[in-house]
């Protein structure tokens, strides 16, 4: 399990990149093996960078999956670099309470969890397919995931560009309008909770581009409470890997 105490202080939070894909995960460029992720890290003088690949819960890959984390370990120990690595994954809480099988008894460094890959096969929706219903899909399933203890960090936490962007899904509503729904309240009882159990809220480079209002009210509420953030970019290519060329555009956006 990875936890830093709280900090505030955009340009240490822009020293870590907890978002990385590797060419394991079929959404990475094939560029993003290891060593040049460190390499490329090292140069952007980054302190910390986590490796977080795909894991599928439709999906029976758990033996493949294993066996990419068995690569990446023993390559990560060829590589001789500054920066600290984390092997991690990009974990799955498809459902209110249904969770990637490589939840508890796979050995990772980090956490990350997704709960809002609405549009993946298999991914369990709400009855209720408004706004309204979505928020309150998330919620819940963000309050068990965060009390059972599994998460390190919510990735891309709140947001609804992967069930906007959706042809399949055809949702009917614009982006930005299920976390529109959020009261400051809901937002603080998750951040709250989040808080008690250690995890952290990802501040992801991308969503806050898509999402300013909703990620600077999320950001200062969480510095009231006392939540632990993390910085991420959800990198599938190696420009994209230093954080620090995105940091008067997040302090602009976040302060």
């Amino acid at each position: 399990m990875y936890f830093h105490e709280p900090t505030y202080d955009l340009d240490i939070l822009c020293r870590q990149n907890l978002h990385i894909h590797t060419c394991f995960s079929g959404c990475a460029k094939p560029e993003m093996n290891l060593h040049d992720i460190v390499m490329t890290a090292q140069q952007s003088s980054l302190d910390m960078i986590a490796v977080t690949d795909h894991v599928s819960p439709f999906s029976e890959d758990e033996e493949e999956f294993r066996n990419s984390l068995k690569a990446l370990r023993e390559i990560a120990q060829t590589i001789d670099s500054p920066v600290k690595l984390l092997i991690g994954a990009e974990l799955s809480a498809y459902g209110t309470d249904n969770f990637s099988y490589a939840d508890s008894d796979i050995e990772l460094d980090y956490r990350l969890w997704a709960q809002n890959h609405y549009h993946a096969g298999g991914w369990i929706q709400p009855e209720d397919r408004s706004p309204a219903g979505y928020k309150n899909h998330i919620i819940e399933t963000l309050t068990n995931l965060i009390r059972s203890d599994r998460a390190d960090c919510i990735a891309h936490p709140f947001h609804d560009t992967y069930l906007t962007n959706s042809k399949k899904l055809n949702v009917g509503f614009a982006r930005g309008s299920v976390p529109a729904c959020f009261s400051d309240n809901e937002i603080g009882e998750l951040l709250e909770l989040g808080k008690k159990y250690e995890t952290a809220f990802e501040i992801n480079l991308n969503a806050m581009v898509d999402y300013p209002e909703f990620c600077r009210r999320m950001y200062n509420l969480g510095r009231e409470i006392g939540t632990q953030f993390n910085i991420g970019t959800d990198a599938h290519s190696l420009d994209r890997i230093d954080t620090r060329q995105f940091i008067e555009r997040t302090k602009k956006i976040l302060l």
